[in-house]
């Protein structure tokens, strides 16, 4: 298995935060909520899933144009 390809699926809540284009608090806060998929590495250290975090945008996004999405 390709350990780069492994870690693409898995960002820190900094890099999750500038994907989401918002702060590292509103990141937390979905993770608390349940939006949002995370594991801890370490008892500091977290990572999100970025599978989570297109879905959560996904499900979230309007199409603001009235054409297919």
């Amino acid at each position: 298995m390709n350990k780069t390809a492994n870690r693409s699926k898995w960002l820190t809540v900094a890099n999750a935060a500038l994907h989401m284009d918002c702060s590292t608090k509103t990141i937390r806060r979905l993770i608390a909520t349940g939006d949002l998929q995370a594991t801890y590495l370490t008892p500091r250290a977290m990572r999100v899933s970025v599978e989570s975090l297109d879905a959560l945008i996904k499900a979230n996004s309007t199409n603001q144009w009235g054409g297919a999405a």
